[in-house]
């Protein structure tokens, strides 16, 4: 229905210049010439926005979909440390270029206040299945409790309040750690141990979220003073 929209839309700019050519002089039809181009200079780059927007939001919804109502068990949630992870080699820079490079990275760093593990099972609302049946354990974040979903409540500064995901692992019901955690997409239930970074204005209660999707009801540790970060 969106295309068939588009192309009307794009036959209607065209035949108009043709169409008042007919019933105007030259300058006539070069001033609804004109009226078009600044229209389009304001219209189009909304309409292109709206396309976006559309798109996004039923790919994003689809994939969020599948954890619709979806139920989370919490099994712990507690301070943690920084996972580790493997070194980057340092960039070949002068002395001055590194230091000068060294004070713009920590500057767009986010402001980390606490690391945050949730063990959890995540188990599907079958119910709610549509297209897609797996769900991917890497593309949550942790929000605020109240936040409302939906790509109309997403802006630039949509992460500022929530915890973002450092590592995830795979346990088995007795809450060990697997060895083999090269995984990927999950169908069905499954136990997680989630490792969030989290700002210091994450606080009290909070849930997953799963794209549009958020689930779950969990209550966060406080900030314990001295608490390795």
């Amino acid at each position: 229905m969106l295309k068939y929209l588009i192309l009307a839309f794009l036959a209607l700019v065209i035949s108009v210049p043709f169409v008042a050519s007919y019933f105007l002089p030259w300058w006539g039809t070069l001033l609804v010439i004109i009226g078009e181009v600044v229209l389009l200079g304001v219209g189009l780059p909304a309409l292109l926005k709206y396309v976006i927007t559309k798109f996004a939001k039923g790919l994003f919804e689809t994939k969020s979909k599948v954890l619709r109502n979806a139920q989370v068990e919490i099994h712990a949630c507690e301070l943690t440390t920084k996972p580790e992870r493997d070194e980057l080699p340092a960039p070949e820079n002068d002395d001055e270029d590194s230091e000068l490079e060294g004070d713009d990275s920590s500057d767009l760093e986010p402001k980390v206040d606490r690391y945050v593990l949730v063990d959890c099972t995540i188990t599907p609302d079958p119910r709610h299945a549509g297209p897609m049946t797996h769900w991917d354990p890497f593309d949550f974040a942790l929000a605020p409790y109240g936040k409302p979903m939906g790509i109309e409540h997403m802006d630039g500064d949509t992460e500022d309040d929530e915890g973002s995901l450092e590592s995830v692992k795979l346990t088995g019901p007795d809450g060990i750690e697997q060895d083999d955690n090269d995984f990927g997409k999950i169908a069905g239930p499954m136990r997680l141990r989630f490792i969030f970074s989290c700002p210091a204005t994450l606080t009290g209660r909070a849930k997953l979220r799963y794209y549009f999707e958020g689930i779950g009801d969990i209550q966060l540790p406080q900030h314990a003073a001295g608490h390795a970060t």
